[in-house]
């Protein structure tokens, strides 16, 4: 038995890398980002600005320690800290679950991008624990004892922080393992430590008023893209986003459930995901388990507060949360005895769905094995020039939306905005900040693409940084331009921007360092 489980795991190590080497997504550059900040004393909502929790950027920064600024090695030292935490998930359900479920998950990551460092894909791992703990012990009327307690407390208290998203579908996740627990002063206690750990944290780090205008007040304001509200209004209902959320999910579902005679079995992950949860549910009303179904119905439709389950295609990250506990739920199922017919209805779509997904990881692999697909690498476009320019001790910028190109930057960081999102062009306070953050810390140089559309919005919306630039700054002179002025999507003879005071002297670097030629 335990030389099968050391080869299962080498081969769950083997997959774990292999994974890693594929895409890269401006999304976890802004994690990778933000764990350097972190590792030279800059921290979230306090250093700089952002909507999302912690717990990613912390893992960053702690990846970060071992792999350099190196994002091939940072996804390397990813996959080791991956493997380490499936080990974990094994070692708290293996009473329950078999390492296969580990191995179908490691198989299954590139599909939903889970080989990433993203809120969402590092949520649908952290959540597991908490799910399957509480699922079995109720669904087996195991009573659930301290360390359950502490286990499902941590873990989801974990996929919170990590991403306020998941907010609804842990808190039922919460409020049902009370009425199963029915201890409430010890339910109480357990599961209020993590977030009292957490507001003290904020307390001593001063990042209090800031994590709360960040992540609850911009969110909620400004952010949320499902929710329907008046043009120009910024009021926010929680009551009404959980009816709007429950509303999005019957419409997805439904038709899916009506389409099934349809499916196309060459991509049949939508209807496999809807079938699996109809099965699930089906399964414990006829077990009688009420309260249960109750329970792992609301969380299934909650952790879908972003996603789209009528449409789940390939590198649908925000349905990482969905399709891993959906796939638990298949496990699940698997292992049970009674009403064999709803196994074998189940098996169907999962036997089309697992060739589906072991030929994409197959297709994945093989492609960038033989050349003919890219793998990821460290080639920054623009940032090496700026490193030659200036020195570590100097303020620089790449933007509107470059995480990438930060994190290979060396230079100070100007503002608590390294960013700028289309919802700022409407937030008054956010652009004073940001322009006179900038205005403080003026960078010699500023690389920026003034014609950067983010999320479909016209590049308009970082006009009030471009009005700064014009003021403040000159493009380079016509009489110069690059050698080489296309790198990846920067036009390097618009998207320079000097200093007035020091423009002279810095496009004289360049022309030293032999980036520039006259154009006379």
């Amino acid at each position: 038995m335990r030389s099968r489980l050391i080869i299962l795991f080498a081969a769950l190590f083997t997959i774990l890398i292999a994974n890693s080497l594929y895409a890269s997504y401006p999304d976890e550059f802004d994690n990778i980002l933000g764990g350097k900040l972190i590792l030279h004393g800059i921290l979230p909502y306090s250093g700089f600005f952002s909507h999302h929790g912690p717990i990613s950027y912390w893992i960053a920064a702690v990846i970060n320690i071992f792999s350099g600024t190196s994002f091939v090695h940072f996804r390397l030292v990813l996959a080791v800290f991956y493997f380490g935490l499936f080990f974990i998930i094994y070692k708290i359900l293996k009473k329950y679950v078999s390492v296969l479920f580990i191995l179908a998950l490691a198989v299954s990551m590139p599909f939903f991008w889970g080989q990433m460092l993203l809120a969402d894909t590092l949520s649908a791992y952290l959540l597991v624990p908490a799910y399957g703990l509480f699922l079995y012990k109720s669904f087996l009327n195991e009573k659930l004892n301290s360390r359950d307690l502490w286990l499902i407390s941590v873990f989801s208290a974990l996929t919170v922080l990590n991403s306020p998203t998941y907010l609804y579908a842990v808190g039922f996740l919460a409020l049902f393992t009370l009425l199963y627990s029915k201890n409430l002063k010890k339910f109480l206690i357990i599961f209020a430590i993590p977030y009292i750990i957490f507001g003290f944290y904020l307390l001593v780090t001063g990042s209090l008023p800031n994590f709360l205008y960040q992540e609850v007040n911009y969110n909620k304001s400004y952010y949320i893209y499902n929710y329907p509200r008046p043009p120009g209004s910024t009021s926010f209902n929680p009551i009404r986003y959980m009816v709007v959320i429950m509303n999005n999910f019957i419409n997805q579902y439904q038709p899916l459930l009506a389409g099934l005679k349809g499916t196309d079995f060459r991509f049949p992950m939508t209807a496999t995901l809807a079938v699996t949860n109809t099965v699930f549910w089906l399964y414990l009303l006829l077990k009688r388990k009420f309260l249960l179904l109750v329970s792992c119905f609301l969380v299934i439709v909650y952790v879908n507060a972003r996603g789209n389950l009528g449409d789940v295609r390939a590198t649908d990250y925000q349905m990482a949360v969905y399709f891993v506990l959906t796939l638990f739920n298949a496990f699940f199922l698997i292992k049970q005895k009674s009403f064999p017919v709803l196994i074998y209805i189940l098996g169907f779509f999962w036997f089309f769905a697992g060739m589906f997904l072991l030929a994409d990881f197959w297709r994945l692999n093989y492609t960038r094995y033989m050349g003919e697909a890219p793998l990821i690498y460290d080639r920054p476009a623009v940032a090496p020039i700026m490193n030659k320019l200036l020195t570590k001790n100097d303020y620089c910028w790449i933007g509107p939306f470059e995480f990438e190109e930060m994190y290979y930057a060396n230079c100070r960081v100007p503002s608590l905005y390294h960013w700028i999102l289309p919802q700022f062009a409407g937030i008054d306070k956010i652009k004073t900040e940001i322009l006179a953050d900038y205005t403080k810390n003026m960078p010699p140089v500023i690389i920026f693409r003034r014609d950067y559309s983010a999320f479909g919005q016209s590049a308009e919306y970082s006009r009030f940084f471009q009005d700064f630039l014009d003021k403040n700054y000159i493009q380079l002179p016509a009489a110069w331009r690059f050698k080489d002025s296309k790198i990846n999507d920067f036009n390097l003879n618009e998207n320079f921007n000097f200093r007035k005071d020091v423009a002279d002297l810095y496009v004289q670097k360049l022309v030293d360092l032999g980036y520039l030629y006259s154009s006379k």
